[in-house]
């Protein structure tokens, strides 16, 4: 009875002190090499590391996740730190996403290459319903993986937007003249299964100049089957060509080959580093609208180029190429019609999927439905929403 007054305040102390709920410590469980399967425009397949966190769920809809991450620590690559087990390059993502019970670390990674995980710093968790703290995801070794050429269908849905608004400039000699134009690319892929997907996709070139011959609008619906093993696809082709006044339209069908060539290359950069996408096709063109043509149907052979060069961390270099062949030689005319760009790209800001550049381009050539020829400079903005 002496000592029990003394006591009592130092029980309730420590019972203050104490938590009632423990923090919980939500490490990654295993961590492996996944592709997302979602093409883009370039059809290049995403490979990325996949931190196994269970509680971690990225959709709002049932069953709710257990547990969210502190945005922007979560989703920053500055967070995370991949080191090639062999080689002790250390490196950066070059993207990171909440997925469905986990962390994507999307990033150039190659076939047979062991890559180790280092998280720099304290992720907090907090509870999905009412905002208060659950735990952390611990700094330190998060797990090493020997990545393998894998599937995901997590990700089986895939948007794409990008607008370019621009100075357009026309260099061609007996026309030069200058105008605002906008070039836009709109995208939405599902996936049917594992291999087979639906390529909804919208592209164009616009201007206040009507008449000029660069501007077009195109409209796709693309069923496509990815062959498992290797980087090769094949698409069924049904899309609509539109000078941008409507005078002349094309329906196309036909189907493509799209061929990834491992040529990824990037010059002192942490970037992600595209390979080359080349595609090879036939089409069978209908001309369905009014319009100078000499020929109301059109056998065609096409191919299209698109590359993506990082440049240290905030530049780089595209070139993008196109032709049509036309196997029946028109009346009037070329057989042979192509359209090249060369361009140059600075970053000025990237957060997320959503990336704005300056973009600095030189376009020669000619584009379908007119096939007149063209040559012009431009200098605008690139809005990358995915």
């Amino acid at each position: 009875m002496r000592y029990g007054f003394p006591l009592l305040p130092l029980l309730l102390i420590l019972q203050w002190a104490v938590p009632v709920h423990a923090q919980k410590s939500f490490k990654p469980t295993q961590i492996t090499g996944e592709i997302d399967e979602d093409v883009q425009f370039n059809s290049k397949d995403r490979p990325y590391l996949f931190l196994d966190i269970p509680e971690l769920v990225a959709s709002t809809t049932p069953p709710r996740p257990q547990a969210r991450i502190e945005p922007t620590l979560g989703t920053s690559r500055e967070t995370y730190q991949i080191t090639d087990v062999g080689t002790g390059a250390a490196f950066q993502p070059a993207e990171v996403n909440t997925l469905v019970g986990g962390i994507a670390l999307f990033g150039n990674y190659k076939i047979g290459t062991t890559y180790r995980v280092t998280i720099l710093r304290e992720i907090p968790c907090y509870n999905f319903a009412d905002g208060t703290r659950l735990g952390e995801i611990p700094a330190g070794n998060a797990g090493s993986v020997t990545w393998t050429l894998t599937a995901n269908t997590g990700l089986d849905r895939k948007r794409v937007v990008e607008l370019t608004p621009a100075s357009l400039m026309n260099t061609k000699a007996e026309g030069r003249s200058s105008s605002f134009g906008f070039n836009f690319k709109l995208g939405y892929t599902n996936f049917i299964g594992k291999n087979s997907y639906v390529d909804f996709a919208a592209d164009g070139d616009v201007s206040p100049q009507k008449d000029l011959s660069f501007n077009q609008i195109e409209g796709h619906i693309n069923y496509g089957y990815r062959i498992r093993k290797g980087t090769i696809k094949l698409e069924f082709q049904n899309s609509l060509e539109s000078s941008q006044d409507g005078d002349q339209i094309n329906y196309v069908l036909g189907g493509q080959g799209v061929f990834l060539p491992p040529l990824a290359v990037s010059w002192f950069s942490k970037r992600f580093a595209w390979d080359p996408t080349v595609k090879v096709g036939y089409g069978l063109a209908k001309q369905v609208a009014k319009g100078v043509r000499d020929q109301d149907t059109a056998n065609r052979l096409t191919y299209d180029l698109h590359w993506v060069i990082p440049i240290l961390d905030i530049y780089a270099f595209s070139f993008e190429g196109s032709g049509i062949l036309e196997l029946i030689k028109p009346v009037t005319g070329r057989r042979f019609h192509d359209k090249t760009s060369v361009g140059f790209l600075m970053l000025l800001h990237e957060k997320d999927q959503t990336k704005l550049e300056t973009v600095f381009k030189y376009v020669r050539g000619e584009a379908p439905p007119a096939f007149n020829f063209n040559q012009s400079v431009l200098l605008g903005l690139l809005l990358q929403l995915q």
